[in-house]
């Protein structure tokens, strides 16, 4: 209330606060462990998360976007010598760049209020038991933010491409068309030999579902899975990963979508650029005193091949499909389609 009587409040440090949260968050990351430098994959792992110093040690970001240069591929770079005719002139090539810009995010997390009589309630602990457990809480919800933010990329960068370049759209309205292995040997073969370089599949349980079954219905599983140790049925060799995201089905007339990735090293970056907690604050003109806290984070999200289009999707997007992942927010930036290392499947699923 804008008359309210604050005072500082000792609820938590909020540099303590911040040290529990950079404790937290790297273990609550479930699939983007999976798929992330921090898990199996490392280095070639299709997400690549920086920045999480910054949730100990502190540190300050101003900015919407995010300039990304690198050099283009010079075309023809190779020629016959014309030894014949040493004094023939031949073309200069240039060598160019480019710009993968990526968009930065601003996230807020609370505030919330803290009746101080219900502290006792949950803990001895009081006051430390509230400090940890809103720590925890803001790590659980930055990563199912980041975690869907990733995922909304994806799609759009990869619907943004030229018609069907990394897509596959089995899907239909009267007749199911479930996933099988036959269907990810297709997407693959999007890339052509880049296919080689894809190493990992999300998707929903749904999608993994059909996959066992069909699996199970031949009696056999695939050998280089179970070489591999990458999972279950049918991951061609590749790490297999699982999360029932909402912004991997679409629903539709007749049946829903279901929408099933294929990536590959380096895929997309994501940087932390600001975490902080304000000082909590006690507020005294009520019955029962509370305690409000917040926290403010911002993070960068970023495509190689890709650039984020400042004019349509403008500063700091909405975490929708309406903003952040609105595939006209996008531009290309690649010289040849097979950078991308991702394609999409669309397919039905049996339960739905």
């Amino acid at each position: 209330m804008s008359d309210a009587f604050t005072t500082p409040s000792d609820l938590f440090q909020p540099e303590v606060a911040k040290e529990y949260v950079g404790y937290q968050f790297p273990g609550s990351l479930g699939v983007l462990d999976r798929l992330s430098n921090f898990g199996p994959l490392g280095a070639e792992a299709p997400i690549q998360i920086s920045g999480l110093g910054i949730l100990q040690n502190g540190g300050r970001y101003i900015g919407q976007y995010e300039e990304n240069p690198v050099s283009k591929p010079i075309a023809n770079l190779g020629a016959k010598r014309d030894l014949a005719n040493p004094g023939t002139a031949v073309d200069t090539l240039q060598l160019q760049g480019r710009n993968d810009i990526g968009v930065t995010l601003a996230r807020r997390l609370g505030p919330i209020s803290i009746p101080i009589a219900d502290l006792d309630k949950y803990t001895a602990a009081g006051l430390a038991w509230a400090e940890m457990e809103f720590a925890r809480q803001c790590a659980r919800q930055m990563k199912e933010e980041i975690q869907q933010a990733i995922i909304m990329v994806l799609k759009a960068v990869i619907d943004h491409m030229t018609s069907t370049l990394h897509t596959l759209d089995v899907w239909n309205a009267v007749a199911r068309t479930n996933p099988s292995v036959a269907l990810l040997v297709r997407l693959l073969a999007k890339l052509g030999d880049r296919s080689q370089a894809i190493n990992s599949f999300l998707m929903r349980s749904e999608v993994a579902q059909d996959m066992g079954l069909e699996a199970d219905s031949k009696g056999v599983s695939g050998v280089t899975d179970l070489l591999q140790n990458t999972g279950k049925f049918g991951a061609l060799g590749r790490l297999l990963a699982i999360v029932d995201d909402a912004t991997l089905t679409t629903a539709d007339a007749g049946f829903d979508k279901y929408h099933t990735l294929a990536l590959g090293p380096r895929m997309i970056n994501v940087e932390i650029k600001d975490f902080r907690f304000f000082q909590p604050q006690t507020v005294l003109d009520t019955e029962v005193a509370n305690i409000n806290a917040r926290a403010d984070y911002d993070f960068k999200i970023q495509v190689p091949g890709m650039q984020w289009d400042k004019t349509n999707g403008g500063a700091n997007p909405a975490l929708s499909t309406s903003g952040l992942g609105l595939s006209t927010n996008w531009d290309v930036t690649y010289s040849n389609h097979r950078e991308i290392l991702a394609a999409l499947l669309t397919s039905n699923v049996s339960t739905n």
